[in-house]
Parts: C-alpha cells; structure tokens; sequence
C-alpha cells in the first residue's frame, strides 16, 4: 500500500523533527533491499524506552500536541507489509528507525 508507505515516512520524519528539538540534522537512507533508515541527531531514545515507543499513547516526555498514536501506526503499517521495525542509536547522535520491508519480485 503505497499510501501507508508514504504515511510511514512521514510519521518517521515528522517525528525526528519534534523530538529533536526542531533543529539539527535529520538523515533518511534508503537501500534497494527494501530497508530504510531515518537518523536524526537528537537526545535519543533509552533502550529501556525503546519497546514501549510503539504501544498506543505511550510517551517518553509529555507534549502538548499529538495523541501519542504515530509510532504505534507506524509499526502496524510495517506489520501489514511483513516486515520489521528497529530502533537503534544513529550515527548523528540521536536515534534511527530501521524499517524493514520485503521487496516484491515480479515473476
């Protein structure tokens, strides 16, 4: 579902922007075996956070904005594509969401 690809994306990016501090440096790689990456260079995200980031409404900081909602959709797009979502250190000093998706073979 090209769309929820797409919203995928978004959600990722639209997320390094606000919990980075709407400053700094936001990467987004992508290689053809169908795994991308989004890096950003902000405060990261504690491995005993890391799990609980996609469960509906769960929040590390308080906001005032959003439901807490993203990164549950963005796991469950990832899910009804077969795929895997990590989230690792980045090479900028933040975080990086790994997404893993299988790529279609044309017979």
């Amino acid at each position: 579902d090209r769309g929820a690809i797409e919203r995928l994306l978004a959600n990722l990016t639209q997320n390094a922007v606000v919990h980075g501090g709407n400053n700094g440096t936001i990467e987004i790689e992508i290689a053809g075996n169908g795994t991308f990456e989004v890096h950003d260079s902000g405060p990261g995200i504690a491995p005993e956070h890391r799990e609980k980031i996609f469960e509906p409404f769960y929040r590390i900081r308080p906001l005032d904005r959003g439901a807490g909602l993203g990164l549950n959709l963005v796991r469950e797009v990832v899910r009804q594509h077969g795929g895997n979502i990590s989230v690792l250190p980045s090479h900028l000093g933040g975080v990086c969401f790994r997404v893993e998706l299988p790529v279609a073979t044309t017979p």
